[in-house]
C-alpha cells in the first residue's frame, strides 16, 4: 500500500509549509501512528513542516542518533 501526502509549500515562505499524511504517519496498521493524522486530514488542518536550524531546534522533541558499527 502506497501512502500519500499533501503538502503546502511556498518557496519565498517556506517556514509557512505545512502537510498531512491522510490516514498517518506510519503505514503500519496497529502502531501508534496508523491514523495519528486522519482527523486533521478530514477538517482539512495540515501539520507544520519546519525549515532551518531555529525552527528545527524549536520544534525538536528527542533525537535519535544512528551510529556506525
Amino acid at each position: 500500500r502506497r501512502q500519500r501526502q499533501m503538502c503546502i509549500r511556498d518557496s519565498s515562505q517556506i517556514d509557512q509549509s505545512s502537510s498531512v499524511v491522510p490516514g498517518g504517519a506510519s503505514g503500519l496498521p496497529r502502531t501508534e501512528h496508523a491514523a495519528d493524522q486522519l482527523e486533521l486530514w478530514r477538517s482539512h488542518w495540515r501539520v507544520p513542516m519546519h525549515y532551518g536550524e531555529q525552527a528545527l531546534a524549536a520544534a525538536t522533541v528527542h533525537t535519535l542518533r544512528l551510529l556506525p558499527g
